[in-house]
């Protein structure tokens, strides 16, 4: 997450750990830590002006698309214009794993 286009992110300051933060004098966003099992990554964001605070809470999932493999079968297949998950499929399935994570100035990279 950058919060500087003309930030150099070559810049490696170490791994992100609970509490890391990127801040500048409107806003400080706090890395408060993951779930692996889902790959969520959990922050706070404040805003330095108001004091107020949000929860941001971000993971990458999908849906498996419903494929018709047999051409006897007069089923809609999962297309251009409409999204039709696998029979079954109630929740979404975790698109990645968390592996690492790394912080500079100015940006937190996972």
């Amino acid at each position: 997450m950058t919060q500087n286009d003309a930030a150099s992110l070559s810049t490696n300051n170490g791994t992100v750990l609970e509490g890391s933060e990127i801040k500048d004098d409107k806003f400080q966003l706090v890395y408060e830590g993951s779930v692996k099992n889902t790959s969520q990554i959990n922050f706070r964001l404040n805003n330095m002006q108001t004091g107020s605070s949000e929860t941001l809470d971000f993971s990458m999932k999908y849906w498996a698309s419903f494929i018709n493999y047999y051409t006897w079968v007069n089923e809609q297949n999962s297309g251009d214009y409409i999204f039709r998950p696998n029979t079954g499929q109630y929740e979404a399935m975790d698109y990645s794993t968390l592996v690492g994570s790394s912080l500079s100035d100015t940006q937190m990279d996972f």
